[in-house]
């Protein structure tokens, strides 16, 4: 009998078997071949009662069982709890023949390292760049610092792991090399509903209508980025509309800060239901994401799949999805409203990008089969 850990940073709430995940890369079904790889599943990750924290979907399901590990918020809440999840997490791999990680999650690293030390069996899934990941901080000494640690510590896990996927094609793989153990490239963004006959061009008569999706806890999904580049094409006499769609204590603040800088703006919270976010998706002319760190972002290749033209930061693995015309720096609201701006005023671009865009979902959609993980899994697992 097979039993795998499964190290997460996503919060859970609720007990038993009623277990709801707040991200969807930690619901039953994106963990089905994990599951499938074993006889059974322990997850472990932190735990939340936080009204503000939404869940998308259920954990508990199949032979899936939840051990909670302590929340936390800010780098120095982390290491605060840092001993009693270290604790936590090995009494959990002693009873494991395999401990599956997500790099570069805080979570995953403190696992990898515990791993090593033990010489436990460990699987990498390298999800998003650590370099990028320091929160809100604008990349002054504490946030280098923190980057530093990040990319040091998911190199020497991978290095270390018996084997390896990555979301990403070659981006990843750059900041993070393999060692000498297997690999397998497969995005986790599968089942993509491709809009047929999306428009070619946005509807004239009413103002560019922009939606962001992405959980708002923190301003890591770009959201103040976004503000201030509508707030540029508003000052350039471009009438913009901005739907932030997504749970998160921010809302009410991104309401306030919109309202501030003279843009129009709406939030729907969490939208988990899949028609109805391909309704909202629909009903705008451009998505833009504009993220600090991602890898490769469910929430773009669905926009992709809807025929959206989409501008977003180059950070992850997003230059393989987007050509350069839509890409930007990190915190460049200037860029940003160049951008958008361009695909407003140039109708054979947008039209190209519909159908690039489209393409593109397919395919990474159809490379994220889970068999493929599955049997990846197998192939490497405990033996």
């Amino acid at each position: 009998m097979v039993k795998g850990l499964f190290i997460s940073d996503v919060r859970m709430t609720g007990s038993g078997r009623r277990v709801l995940a707040t991200h969807s890369a930690a619901t039953a079904d994106a963990l089905a071949p994990f599951a499938d790889a074993c006889d059974r599943l322990l997850v472990a990750g932190r735990r939340t009662t936080k009204t503000s924290d939404e869940p998308v979907g259920l954990l508990t399901d199949r032979d899936i069982d939840y051990r909670p590990l302590q929340d936390y918020s800010t780098w120095g809440g982390m290491l605060a709890a840092l001993p009693g999840n270290a604790m936590r997490i090995l009494r959990g791999a002693r009873t494991c023949d395999v401990v599956y990680l997500r790099v570069p999650e805080p979570l995953s690293l403190l696992a990898g390292v515990i791993c090593a030390l033990t010489r436990k069996r460990m699987i990498s899934s390298v999800v998003a760049d650590p370099s990028t990941l320091r929160g809100d901080d604008n990349g002054g000494l504490p946030g280098r610092a923190v980057s530093a640690v990040l990319v040091g510590l998911s190199r020497f896990v991978v290095r270390r792991s018996q084997a390896t996927t990555y979301v990403t094609r070659a981006s990843l793989q750059r900041i993070i090399p393999p060692g000498k153990a297997p690999t397998l490239v497969r995005s986790n963004v599968r089942n993509v509903e491709i809009r047929p006959d999306p428009p070619l061009r946005r509807q004239s008569g009413h103002a560019l209508r922009i939606v962001h999706v992405g959980n708002h806890q923190t301003l890591g999904k770009g959201q103040e980025t976004l503000l201030s580049a509508a707030q540029i094409l508003g000052n350039d006499g471009v009438k913009v509309s901005v739907t932030f769609v997504g749970g998160g204590r921010l809302q009410v603040w991104l309401l306030e800060e919109a309202r501030r800088r003279g843009v129009t703006a709406s939030t729907m919270g969490q939208v988990a239901d899949r028609q109805q976010l391909n309704e909202v998706l629909d009903a705008h002319d451009i998505f833009v994401l504009p993220s600090q760190s991602e890898g490769v972002p469910r929430a773009l290749i669905e926009a992709m799949g809807r025929g959206l033209p989409c501008v977003a930061t180059d950070v992850g693995g997003i230059a393989e999805l987007l050509s350069q015309d839509f890409l930007v720096r990190p915190r460049d609201p200037e860029g940003l409203a160049a951008a958008i701006d361009l695909l407003r005023t140039d109708d054979a671009l947008y039209q190209d990008a519909v159908r690039k865009n489209q393409e593109t979902a397919a395919t990474i959609s159809e490379l994220a089969a889970p068999a493929r993980l599955t049997t990846f899994l197998v192939e490497n697992g405990p033996r």
